[in-house]
This record gives structure tokens, C-alpha cells and sequence, in this order.
């Protein structure tokens, strides 16, 4: 299941009030903000976020990123490919702040360019341990459960979303914003037209058909 813009932003904004309220969590909240605008607005494969190191994001001006995904599902020989974000989404989203505020707390923590860009703790240094793929599922189900529990009026309303959720939630996103199949196919990093099983309109977009009729 596609996971929807709203409740990205929900959930960002619930980190970051979280963090603003328990400041011995902010490193850990900021850098689950990070993966999950990494995660959505890049359309990466868990093993893609997984395999981030942080010297594969590099700051443009104005906010933008471009992350340096150097081996993947459909790029076994390692041969790269540089996903572009931009300072902020259509949606409203201000991923280049997001990113940034991450990788500034990862280097000021003495993290090296080989260093993961996501680690337990966080933490880096010597031995830092990079999240394992299957981890990725475990934080984001974890998060929502504890944002359910702090925001009763959502609770038990959301559903048992997978990690890979990002991707087709951002693939989704893209499309009901008007970029085309082969726009999101090449930021997606899709070979073949499986993409589209992931821009597949949202309820709310099917449910806006019937206001043209």
C-alpha cells in the first residue's frame, strides 16, 4: 500500500514536536526524519537507504541534495546513479532542512564520509552499525504505534505500513502531481514498466472522479 503525503507530514511534524519535547531523542528523531524524506521523495528500495554512506549526499545550493545510490536492485555491477531532491516538495515538505539537519549532527559527531548515513543510536565514529534493510519496516511500524498512542484521535486508523510503502507512496505522490510515467520510472530507477503497479491513483484521487461527473 501506497503511503500518503498527509501522513508523512503528520508524521514529520509529530517527530519533530517529539524532539522539541525530549531533546535526548532529537538525534534519533532527526535522523528518522531524514530516512523517511529519503525514502519517499527519492522512491528508494529499503537495501538502497540501507546501503547509504554519508559520503554518497552531497549539498547543492539551495537546499538541494543529491544522493549517490551506488548499487541496487536493478544496478548489480555498481555503476551509480545520482538521485536528485529538491529544497522542499510541492506538498510542502522541507526535505533539503530535513537532510541537513542530519548530516550536520552526523558530522559534528565525528562521522567519516565511509561512516553510514544511518546508524543505531545514532551514532558514528569507529564500529558505527548500519540499519540492516529489515530494520527500516520495524522503526516505521514502531513510530507510527507511538504516534498513534500520543494522537488519539488517529489511533487505530492507520495501517500496518512496510517501508517499501515509501517508494510506492512517493511514486504515487509524483504522479497525482502531474509528472509522467517516464519522469517517475527514471527517478524511481525502474527497468521495466512495473512502475506502473506504483502510480496506481490514491482513494482520495478515485474519489475525486466523481467530481467531474
Amino acid at each position: 500500500e501506497a503511503f500518503p503525503v498527509p501522513l508523512l507530514r503528520l508524521l514529520l511534524g509529530w517527530l519533530a514536536a517529539t524532539a522539541d519535547g525530549a531533546p535526548a531523542r532529537r538525534a534519533e528523531l532527526e535522523q528518522d526524519a531524514c530516512w523517511l524524506v529519503v525514502g519517499f521523495f527519492g522512491m528508494l528500495r529499503r537495501s538502497e537507504l540501507a546501503g547509504l554512506r554519508l559520503g554518497d549526499v552531497h549539498s547543492l545550493t539551495g537546499g538541494v541534495h543529491v544522493v549517490r545510490i551506488t548499487r541496487s536492485k536493478t544496478d548489480q555491477v555498481g555503476a551509480g546513479v545520482d538521485v536528485h531532491l529538491g529544497a522542499s516538495s510541492g506538498s510542502g515538505v522541507r526535505i533539503g532542512r530535513i537532510i541537513g539537519r542530519h548530516l550536520e549532527r552526523a558530522r559534528s559527531g565525528g562521522a567519516e564520509p565511509s561512516a553510514p548515513l544511518f546508524t543505531r543510536g545514532p551514532q558514528w565514529g569507529p564500529g558505527s552499525e548500519a540499519w540492516r534493510k529489515e530494520g527500516f519496516t520495524r522503526r516505521l511500524r514502531a513510530l507510527l504505534g507511538e504516534m498513534q498512542r500520543a494522537l488519539p484521535q488517529i489511533a487505530g486508523r492507520v495501517p500496518d505500513y512496510a517501508s517499501h510503502s515509501l517508494r510506492r507512496g512517493g511514486a504515487t505522490a509524483a504522479a497525482e502531481g502531474g509528472a509522467s510515467g517516464e519522469q517517475i520510472k527514471a527517478h524511481g530507477r525502474w527497468r521495466s514498466e512495473a512502475v506502473s503497479a506504483y502510480i496506481l491513483p490514491s482513494a482520495a484521487a478515485k474519489a475525486r472522479i466523481v467530481g467531474c461527473m
